[in-house]
């Protein structure tokens, strides 16, 4: 045998193994591109998702923020009914001690039945 032939050969098996070195290299490389790809198309819906809820986050708290003002402007009708209802009480009570015509009929009206009158309501 020629020992050129043998190197030749030995030369020839080696570029060949580097070259199938070279394609599990490039095989490599192109699965942890396809891998970086996946993580950043499951990175960009988190992120999606992430923006999706802090829409309705924010779409929420404005409802709520509409919920307290129509709760407080609640409140402040029902003070202002409060105010009204009290003032009305305090004008019928003044037109009652003012009146004497109705003080005195009320008088005569709580005598004509006994179920009015002090003495019944004490002794019953």
């Amino acid at each position: 045998m020629n020992p050129c032939f043998t190197l030749e050969f030995q030369h020839l098996l080696v570029s060949f193994s580097l070259l199938l070195v070279n394609l599990v290299h490039l095989l490599v490389s192109f699965s942890l591109l396809l891998v970086n790809l996946v993580h950043l198309l499951v990175s960009f819906s988190l992120l999606l998702a992430n923006l999706v809820h802090l829409l309705v986050s924010f779409s929420l708290l404005l409802v709520s923020l509409v919920h307290l003002l129509v709760s407080f402007s609640l409140l402040l009708v029902s003070l202002v009914h409060l105010l009204v209802s009290f003032s009305l009480l305090l004008v019928n009570l003044v037109h009652l001690f003012v009146n004497p015509c109705f003080t005195c009929e009320f008088a005569a009206f709580t005598r004509e039945f006994s179920a009015f009158t002090r003495e019944s309501v004490l002794y019953s």
